[in-house]
Formats: C-alpha cells, sequence, structure tokens
C-alpha cells in the first residue's frame, strides 16, 4: 500500500515521500524498509532517530526523522489501525471454529476426559453395569 494510501485511511498527515510503498509493520529496532513502526513514548525517540522502517506512525510535534513521518494524535491507535489494513484476517469456513478455540476439553482433577467406555462381558457383581442386554 503506498504511504499516501495508508495515511489518508488513518486520517494522518504525511511527511515524506507519498510514493513509498508499505508492505508490512515492525517494531523500532526490527524494522526494515518498506514496513512502519510507531512511537507512542518519547523514551523510544532515540530509536526513531535511527531506524530502518520506510514510515513511522508519531505525534503531530515529533521532531523530523530521517524515515517519512505519519503524524496523527495517537499513533498507538493508528497502528494497530494499520495492521488491519496491512494483513488480512483469515477466512474460516462456515462451520469450522477457529484454530484457538480448539482445545481438548477440560476435566475434574484426578479424572480422564477420555470417554469410559463399559465391558461386554458379563461380571460376577450384579451391580456391575453391562454394554448390552442378555438374552
Amino acid at each position: 500500500m503506498k504511504l499516501v494510501d495508508l495515511a489518508a485511511r488513518l486520517g494522518a498527515t504525511l511527511h515524506g515521500d507519498p510514493d513509498v510503498e508499505i508492505t508490512s509493520a515492525a517494531g523500532l529496532e526490527e524494522a526494515q524498509p518498506g514496513q512502519i513502526a510507531f512511537v507512542a513514548n518519547p523514551r523510544y525517540t532515540p530509536l526513531a532517530r535511527t531506524t530502518h522502517a520506510s514510515a513511522v506512525l508519531v505525534e503531530p510535534a515529533f521532531e523530523q526523522i530521517a524515515a517519512a513521518t505519519l503524524r496523527i494524535d495517537n499513533p498507538y491507535l493508528a497502528f494497530a489501525r494499520a495492521l488491519e489494513l496491512l494483513y488480512e484476517a483469515p477466512v474460516y469456513p462456515p462451520g469450522i471454529p477457529p484454530p484457538s478455540s480448539l482445545r481438548p476439553p477440560r476435566s475434574a482433577p484426578g479424572r480422564t476426559s477420555a470417554p469410559m467406555l463399559l465391558s461386554a462381558t458379563t461380571s460376577s457383581s450384579a451391580s456391575a453395569p453391562r454394554c448390552c442386554p442378555t438374552s
């Protein structure tokens, strides 16, 4: 996505090359060309000065840095919105729950979650359950 388009979608003011292509997002230290990062805390200003990110989301009064900046009141929220724009959420077929909900059932302490199987053989004890009626 072109930086100018990302700025428009986020409602941010662009300072820098509008034709830069942004393909993903990363943290300030890990970011590479083609990625966007953000600064929401002034203590990370030194990292913003040396980042390799193509663009950084910052507050309107943030100092000028080498990377292009998208200036917006809440860079943290804007970064979250940028993630939604840059990454497509997986689509699951109807009836298939997302993987995060596929987990084994919980069982009580000391109990197994596996179903109990009843023996098909008869027992000498009259109180033992039987699988099938006898004729």
